[in-house]
């Protein structure tokens, strides 16, 4: 492969400068925690496999959103 060829320029090319730095994305699950932390939720993992008490905990979060 000849040295003129644009597939083997692409292919060798090193990018000078750094990539922006950046938050790291929120999870959903990270969210989550913060919005059940606010309305004083604690230990919600062990509620929530419990569905009849997890249902509760939602409907009163909806009620006190509107």
């Amino acid at each position: 492969m000849s040295n003129g060829r644009t597939v083997k320029k692409v292919f060798l090319v090193k990018p000078d400068g750094r990539r922006k730095a950046e938050r790291p994305k929120l999870m959903w699950l990270h969210c989550n925690e913060y919005y059940l932390k606010l309305r004083g939720v604690k230990r919600w993992t062990i509620k929530a496999k419990d569905r009849s008490v997890w249902a509760v905990i939602l409907k009163e979060a909806l009620v006190r959103l509107y």
